[in-house]
């Protein structure tokens, strides 16, 4: 999910707009290391070294979660030379993500997180905080 998306999505809503993400933790530790994503920090999957993609595949691995350019094969080019842009690009920590979302005219009124990886934002637009 991009800004670009989440702009999209209020130009064609009314006055709510329900957001869900996958989110990971801002510090990821294993035994293929340790990856950490301060505020405001996203990764860009198709450019993850090697290093940062072995610690996210055992950081899902564990988890039981399949993501796409990590530890399943999901070519990011299509074989046209067009890329295959889909959610699994990004990878947000909660605090990214909830910002991300308060950027435009909305007042985000509801957060969650849940315990599977994923966070909500509830907003209201036009209703700036």
């Amino acid at each position: 999910m991009t800004s670009d998306l989440i702009r999209n999505l209020i130009a064609i809503t009314r006055e709510w707009l329900i957001l869900t993400s996958m989110v990971v933790p801002e510090r990821i530790a294993g035994r293929a290391g340790v990856l950490e994503l301060k505020q405001g920090q996203c990764l860009l999957v198709p450019t993850l070294s090697d290093a940062q993609r072995a610690v996210l595949r055992e950081y899902f691995d564990r988890r039981g979660m399949t993501v796409a350019g990590i530890n399943r094969d999901r070519p990011f080019v299509t074989p046209g030379g067009r890329f295959r842009y889909g959610p699994w690009w990004w990878i947000f920590t909660t605090e990214t993500f909830f910002g991300m979302c308060g950027m435009f005219n909305v007042r985000v009124e509801k957060t969650s997180v849940s315990t599977h990886g994923s966070a909500s934002v509830l907003a209201r637009l036009g209703a700036t905080a």
